[in-house]
């Protein structure tokens, strides 16, 4: 059965390496010597012969496969990339919503070749009235799945619909039922649980985080990834665990028990729309179903294999999902070390009475399971996130009860709720309790300061790198785990000097960090130990407010002494909210009211609730200290629109200065030149994220800028303008762009990093 396992898994190996790293002629020069140099093991000796022949020809065979699967499927499909094109197909999928669009999945049935599946974007009045099984009728302009990261999801081509008309109905496929079956157990869902739970209802359910992810403008997903509690939106093996848990306490017959789990994942599975984890999961049970009528015993490895080989023949491009990594990765660990790690945990609590040992043999094996998926799962989230929950091992043993317990009651509510709103409703009632609690659970634990670790940091990577070399040396090596204590200690010790002590060394200087938000701003400097926050917002990405967060945390930063906006507009204040929610702010310094947007009173409301005090600058300049630095503080200068109504900012230390205009028209710049005196500065933050009509010549002769700092993202206003970019050239100033460089950091001694 290991034969099969190490052939299947150098098979992965070579879709994978297709997928992520060869590509044309180093693709066919790989397969063909990885397919010569098979035979040659022939000519060995030994046990060793047979892998080494099984390890080469897997290989050999995954990248031929990936070759073999582009040219026969993918590419006579790929051929309309880059036209425009008539279709017709049949809808897959239910709608689902972006900001102006909407998209459903369409399968395409050509006169010649195999179906494809097109993703069909257009506006949401077009895609919403769509349904699975329902023909339509489509032009549009097509653009290559593969190259957009849509394939990764089955998408080979992506159609923009200039129109979209339905010509009829036809059979929408196993997938197409599946996803009418998740719409209709959504629609009930939503229903029956408030509006405060709904949300996570449908995400455990059925899969679709949509609303989810726009809980409390992305705070709530954000803490449960940070603690680690993501996996329970992502319907996977768990969720089928606690379904078939079900069965198992009323069939004690394996047989008979194995006829019911059978239907019961295929379908689960189809309700799932077969995502990589929910497949692996599945395949799995049924492999471990069918071995019961056979009598065989089953072997945990070969069967992960094998569903990981079923996985990559159906579309090797799934190489390329997160789901698929995280899945195979948490399982993994927890075949090769879960039962070895349970064993040593028990030994503390071998010497008491059977009855204790029990008590605590629940605890103990519960981490271990989860000990034993973060061994591949971390590099994984560190790698695809940014970030490693450090407390999910305490905040899963708190929560397996209550999990398990919200699934099966969730499920059994919207179950209900298809049949009757108002019996529904009552079952609904314990389980949105319990969701609640998981909510509260997820949002206190992720502002614990050091919930988790992450990455921006070198000094992080490379503790990582360590805690891994020092952890597969003692498993090479097969040293006993009760003699990993002290390397364990050492990590440890070295991981809490790695959070904190880079918060407790002074800044240097002045520093001004551009965090990378997409389209918006956000500004962090440091003085001393001191920190300050200028803008936090975005509208190109919904997590302004967690990237600054991660910022901050990367240098041991877990509060804010002042924060500072220019106006209320989203792109500048939209991630300020979660900013409150998690970290201490200590003072805060706002532009007047403003009756058209509401962004002011959230945000005046938190810093009524968490102690901030708030000053406004509304009418006079101020000079507030900062760290080792000051800062000037204009007041705004107009009132005619929110742009017009911009603060300034000038950070100095010694003669190093900051300045910062927000999204202030050219005029007021002029008006501010009457105004104010400005003093040569050495970094400027561009106006309005390089629109033309900020950032005049005459302010840039006045103040004489040395660099420039672009904050911007993906957008469809041109920023930054050209002619911004050519003003700037001509002026000598060196530009730095967010959307370029990511996050970018200029120091006092004009240090770029």
């Amino acid at each position: 059965m290991r034969k099969l396992a190490c052939f299947i898994s150098f098979f992965a190996a070579g879709v994978f390496l297709a997928v992520w790293v060869l590509s044309g002629a180093a693709l066919w020069i790989a397969a063909g010597a990885a397919a010569a140099v098979t035979p040659l093991f022939l000519l060995f000796r030994g046990k060793a012969r047979i892998r080494w022949i099984l390890s080469c020809s897997g290989l050999a065979l995954g990248l031929l496969y990936f070759l073999t699967y582009t040219a026969v499927f993918l590419s006579p499909a790929l051929k309309l990339a880059g036209h425009s094109a008539s279709f017709t197909a049949t809808v897959i999928s239910c709608p689902e919503p972006y900001s102006r669009l909407g998209g459903v999945d369409a399968r395409i049935s050509p006169a010649s070749g195999l179906p494809y599946t097109v993703r069909v974007l257009a506006p949401r009045e077009a895609i919403d009235p769509l349904r699975p099984g329902d023909r339509i009728a489509v032009h549009a302009s097509l653009t290559s799945g593969v190259e957009r990261g849509e394939y990764g999801h089955g998408r080979v081509l992506t159609a923009m619909a200039d129109s979209v008309s339905v010509t009829g109905r036809g059979w929408p496929g196993v997938r197409g039922l599946g996803a009418a079956a998740a719409d209709a157990v959504k629609r009930a869902a939503l229903r029956v649980f408030p509006e405060r739970t709904a949300p996570l209802a449908v995400a455990m359910i059925t899969g679709d985080k949509t609303l989810f992810y726009e809980m409390d403008d992305g705070s709530v997903s954000d803490s449960f990834q940070t603690v680690g509690l993501s996996h329970i939106v992502a319907v996977s093996g768990l969720h089928l665990t606690y379904l078939l848990a079900i069965p198992s306490l009323l069939i004690r017959n394996r047989r008979r028990y194995a006829c019911v789990v059978l239907p019961l994942v295929v379908f689960f599975s189809t309700f799932a729309g077969f995502s990589p984890s929910i497949t692996r999961a599945g395949i799995m049970c049924i492999l471990l179903a069918v071995s019961v009528f056979f009598r065989r015993q089953q072997d945990s490895l070969t069967t992960l294999s094998v569903a990981l080989l079923f996985i990559l023949l159906a579309d090797p491009y799934a190489a390329a999902s997160v789901s698929l990594h995280l899945s195979f990765g948490a399982t993994l660990g927890i075949v090769l070390f879960a039962a070895r790690l349970s064993r040593a945990m028990a030994l503390p609590f071998s010497g008491l009475s059977p009855r204790w040992r029990r008590f605590f043999s629940y605890p103990s094996s519960a981490l271990a399971v989860c000990l034993s998926s973060m061994a591949f799962t971390v590099p994984l989230s560190a790698l695809h996130f940014g970030r490693i929950s450090l407390i999910s091992p305490l905040v899963s043993l708190i929560t397996f009860a209550p999990l398990s317990a919200a699934f099966l009651l969730t499920v059994t509510a919207s179950g209900l709720a298809l049949v009757s709103s108002v019996v529904g409703a009552v079952a609904a009632v314990p389980a949105s309790a319990l969701l609640r609690l998981l909510i509260w659970v997820a949002r206190t634990f992720s502002r614990l300061s050091f919930a988790a670790l992450y990455t921006d940091s070198p000094v992080v990577v490379c503790w990582i790198v360590a805690a891994y070399a020092v952890f597969f040396f003692l498993l090479v090596r097969r040293i006993p785990f009760r003699r990993w204590l002290v390397p364990g200690c050492t990590l440890v010790i070295a991981l809490c000097a790695v959070m904190i002590v880079p918060g407790l060394i002074p800044t240097q200087g002045l520093t001004v960090t551009a965090v990378d938000v997409g389209q918006g701003q956000c500004l962090v400097l440091r003085s001393g130990t001191s920190t300050a926050v200028v803008d936090c917002g975005s509208t190109s990405c919904d997590d302004a407010g967690s990237r600054l967060l991660s910022y901050l945390r990367s240098k041991g930063v877990y509060s804010v002494d002042l924060l500072l906006l220019t106006h209320y507009h989203s792109d500048h204040c939209n991630g300020v909210p979660e900013l409150m929610r998690q970290f201490p702010v200590r003072a805060a310094i706002l532009p007047g009211a403003d009756d058209e947007v509401s962004w002011d009173e959230t945000i005046l409301q938190l810093a009524e609730s968490t102690g901030c005090h708030v000053y406004t600058a509304a009418d006079q300049p101020m000079n507030v200290t900062f760290g080792d630095s000051s800062v000037q503080i204009w007041p705004p200068l107009a009132d005619i629109g929110e742009n017009e109504r911009c603060l300034t900012f000038v950070f100095t230390h010694g003669s190093f200065d900051v300045m910062v205009t927000g999204d202030m028209p050219a005029y007021c710049e002029l008006q501010l030149l009457d105004s104010a005196e400005l003093p040569d500065i050495e970094v400027l933050v561009v106006g309005h994220h390089g629109s033309a009509g900020s950032t005049c010549e005459d302010l840039l002769d006045a103040v004489s800028p040395e660099a420039a700092l672009i904050s911007v993202g993906e957008n469809s206003y041109g920023h930054p303008s050209d002619v911004i970019l050519d003003r700037l050239s001509r002026h000598g100033v060196a530009v730095f762009r967010t959307d370029v460089l990511g996050t970018v950091t200029v120091t006092s001694d004009m240090e770029v990093r």
